[in-house]
């Protein structure tokens, strides 16, 4: 399995494996991952899916997707990492308490069969490409998604920008949250967006258990996932 570190901007670099079965490149965490056992992951009928590129803002849209989902407004220890199809196992996928908002950066046909069968509720995030991971291919990305949404026209999938959730947290937050069957007052919704300000957000999430067992190397990196 070839590895290949990659840096980003600032010059902080991270480790990159290439899985056999699978086109894209991934993270050091998701070394063991199992492509072919991700397709038989069992789905509860009450689980929500966070669909995004790298880098797209999805840690931060799960944490809002978690919060809505429990009525809680509160950050807690929860990893989104350990949440994700990528590095999730069988065993971890059952003990994970109801209602799971799983996540992951796979195109829909590497989901597990039962998302389909299911018509399990997804969340597409995406911004400006300028601003994504810029390693692979963004437009191949998003052409798959196209293609599924002409494949399955009636699988309920709720489509996000960030720079929407940015600029109007309050509209998209109040959309998000019907479209997962929830009834929030403004004022529960204000409490959400507040609660996941970036800059709580980095100073509680970035260095998350999955990264600092896994890769402590690569901290400064993960410093920037938690950005404008």
């Amino acid at each position: 399995m070839a590895r290949v570190k990659i840096a980003d901007a600032g010059g902080d670099t991270m480790t990159f494996v290439k899985i056999p079965e699978m086109e894209q490149y991934f993270g050091v965490v998701m070394e063991n991952m199992d492509a072919k056992g991700i397709r038989n992951l069992p789905i509860r009928d009450d689980d929500v899916i966070l669909c995004s590129y790298p880098r797209s803002g999805c840690h931060w849209l799960w944490e809002q997707m978690r919060m809505i989902q429990t009525g809680k407004p509160e950050v807690d220890d929860l990893d989104k990492d350990a949440a994700m199809f990528e590095n999730i196992s069988h065993g971890e996928m059952d003990d994970a308490a109801s209602p799971r908002v799983l996540n992951t950066h796979l195109w829909f046909t590497q989901f597990p069969a039962e998302v389909t069968t299911k018509k399990t509720k997804l969340v597409l995030l995406y911004r400006n490409p300028k601003d994504v991971f810029n390693r692979g291919s963004y437009s191949v990305y998003l052409k798959k998604w196209e293609q599924m949404m002409e494949q399955h026209p009636d699988h309920p999938i709720h489509l996000i920008t960030f720079e929407d959730l940015k600029k109007n947290p309050i509209e998209e937050l109040s959309k998000l949250s019907k479209f997962l069957g929830k009834d929030y007052d403004v004022s529960f919704l204000q409490a959400v967006s507040d609660a996941c300000a970036l800059d709580k957000m980095r100073s509680k999430k970035a260095a998350g258990r999955i990264w600092q067992e896994r890769v402590a190397d690569n901290q400064k990196f993960m410093q920037s996932f938690y950005r404008q």
